[in-house]
């Protein structure tokens, strides 16, 4: 090693990197805020892990053939590129939170917060991935699971570039074999939320880019054909990808391989010369990290406030704002905390991450200070519904195996012999405990279940869920065989989510946004969702009613037509916390027709209906 440890040694600087940069954030950009327009505009990301994996491996290589690499000034150089902007958002975040999200709401963002600041978040984020997750939209902090692989890459990879350059390894075979390896991980996970959120997965993209630049090694040649080649590829990824495609998998090599192709082409080939070397390109690429911090922040919270997805004019809006805090970060924060060498700056930068991420785990610790003034206002609510006591317990699942639990999503019983069973999904479920006071301990119960309760019907959703319905049809045939083999089940009440698998879509848009429309197939042929629930319906019907036991069907539970979160901001709103009866009634026309058809058909079932009772008047409050 050198005695020079102060410095690293930099790539020439080319504009052009800085316009492809622009191409990324702008492509990420359009995707969140326009997706009805751009949904292929999220592989902006990987062509950010390739431009990053270029000129850090660049530097990194550079250094180690000049003797003059020096670990330390290589971490120093990323706290002080990546923080000072890092910083700024994620408090600005927390101080929004304070003044909008509910109590839940602020603690989980104080968990991204905290993970952030440790550059963990894609690991938090892949342990919340699922049916009760909150929808990726809401989540202020959700753009960081980028950030997070980044710079995990960064941890290893300089140091596995150290030691083979120590031991005389060929820096491009290290690179390549780790890039194969990474790849076929990719190739080879069958999880998506695991492939999208590992590091494994993902380190290479990053690594094509270091490839890259151990291939080059500084020395830069011009290949017109491959810029635009590079440009093709990242031009057919955000015309043919959309989040309907299994990502990254194969389809990723397309922004990757693009964003190579551009870097290699040199900054002299005419494209990148002439287009990529654009004023206002490089000016988008240099505020391009505050710009992605920004963006997202502020939609998400938009689309908090609203509940809804906001309107065009509003997100057009917020585009604009983020471009003036991106340049306002850019110039007044990043660029003075980056210039000369100073320990004080690394050291309070460091001091205050570890601030900032403490902050957001104490909110995440609290429970998101409920006692905040414009939370008390819904504390008598809250506690009412925050927590369902009725989900498992041993009476009933000491009869289960652990397989065949992991397909029910409740087991609960009061009894070793029920008498009574309740058929279906949550929406039987909830009627438990009310069974229980009704009936005390003078009669068993029992609620075990998980999707709906349909003959041969499987449910399939647009997006990859594990959503507990998609197990349903597992789940039904469990607790059907018990059922029909129980001796002291005389009764079966016989109740679900009708309206969903019905219509094929769920009434709330956060909902919508995380699994799609609903599809229905029975026994292998899909066809219309209305004539497979009807099928399925009366076939379990004449199943139970084969059997002997006594059945009572439940017409729906009345579905929240207006966004629970939405009214608790403000619960004096007869606008956000009320819904008309007829909406409900016209919702349940389809499912309410059919029953009748039903009771006239088998006049022994018997037919409860809620509706009455949760809505006695016209109006639902």
């Amino acid at each position: 090693m050198s005695s020079n440890q102060d410095l690293l040694v930099h790539p020439k600087y080319r504009p052009d990197i800085d316009g492809i940069r622009a191409i990324a954030i702008l492509s990420v950009i359009a995707f969140h805020a326009f997706p009805e327009w751009f949904p292929g505009g999220f592989i902006g990301v990987d062509i950010f892990f390739v431009i990053s994996g270029f000129l850090i491996s660049t530097i990194i290589i550079g250094s180690l053939n000049s003797e003059s690499f020096s670990f330390t000034n290589f971490y120093v150089r990323r706290i002080r590129r990546i923080f000072p902007a890092l910083l700024i958002v994620l408090i600005a975040a927390m101080v929004l939170g304070w003044f909008y999200l509910l109590a839940d709401e602020y603690a989980h963002l104080g968990k991204h917060t905290a993970s952030a600041a440790g550059f963990v978040v894609n690991f938090a984020l892949w342990g919340e991935s699922g049916y009760f997750d909150t929808a990726s939209e809401t989540k202020p902090l959700l753009h960081l699971w980028s950030l997070g692989i980044e710079e995990q890459f960064y941890i290893i990879f300089p140091l596995i570039l150290w030691a083979a350059y120590r031991v005389r390894i060929n820096l491009l075979l290290v690179t390549a074999v780790l890039t194969l390896v990474s790849f076929g991980l990719n190739i080879a996970e069958t999880n998506p939320v695991a492939d999208f959120y590992s590091p494994l997965t993902r380190f290479w993209e990053l690594m094509v880019g270091a490839m890259l630049a151990a291939f080059s090694s500084g020395r830069i040649k011009h290949y017109q054909h491959l810029s635009a080649a590079g440009v093709v590829l990242i031009a057919a990824a955000l015309v043919l990808l959309s989040k309907q495609n299994t990502f990254p998998g194969w389809w990723a090599l397309l922004p990757v391989l693009g964003a190579a192709f551009l870097i290699a082409a040199g900054p002299k080939s005419a494209i990148n010369l002439v287009v990529l070397s654009n004023p206002t390109l490089v000016w988008i690429g240099l505020i391009s990290y505050p710009l992605y911090l920004w963006h997202w922040v502020l939609l998400s919270f938009a689309r908090i406030v609203e509940v809804a997805t906001p309107a065009l004019e509003i997100r057009a809006m917020i585009v604009m704002v983020s471009f003036l805090l991106a340049w306002l970060t850019w110039r007044f924060i990043e660029q003075p905390l980056r210039v000369g060498v100073s320990r004080i700056k690394t050291i309070s930068l460091v001091i205050a991450m570890v601030i900032v991420g403490s902050s957001g785990y104490l909110a995440y610790w609290s429970d998101g200070y409920p006692w905040r003034s414009n939370q008390v206002e819904y504390q008598t609510f809250e506690p009412q519904f925050a927590h369902w006591d009725y989900k498992k317990n041993e009476t009933c699942t000491k009869d289960y195996t652990k397989d065949q639990l992991s397909f029910l999503i409740f087991c609960v019983a009061n009894s070793d012999s029920p008498e009574l069973i309740l058929f279906g999904d949550s929406h039987a479920n909830h009627l438990y405990p009310g069974l229980l006071h009704a009936y005390g301990d003078g009669t068993g119960v029992l609620s075990v279940g998980n999707g709906t309760p349909l003959d041969g019907v499987h449910v399939r959703f647009d997006k990859p869920t594990d959503h507990p319905w998609i197990n349903g049809d597992k789940s039904y045939d469990l607790v059907l065989h018990r059922i029909l083999t129980s001796k002291t089940i005389k009764t079966v009440i016989y109740a679900a989510h009708w309206e969903g698998p019905i219509h094929g879509r769920f009434v709330l848009e956060e909902h919508r946004l995380r699994v799609g429309d609903v599809h229905l197939s029975r026994n292998g042929m899909a066809e219309d969702n209305k004539a497979i629930f009807k099928l399925g319906f009366e076939k379990t019907l004449e199943t139970l009613l084969d059997s002997g036991k006594n059945v009572v069907v439940v017409i729906d539970t009345p579905e929240v037509m207006v966004n629970p979160r939405k009214c608790l901001r403000d619960l004096k709103s007869e606008t956000l916390c009320s819904f008309s009866k007829k909406s409900v009634m016209d919702r349940q026309e389809y499912s309410r027709a059919f029953i009748a058809e039903m009771k006239a058909k088998y006049p022994q079932i018997k037919v409860f209906d809620p509706v009455p009772i949760v809505c006695p008047t016209d109006d639902v409050a």
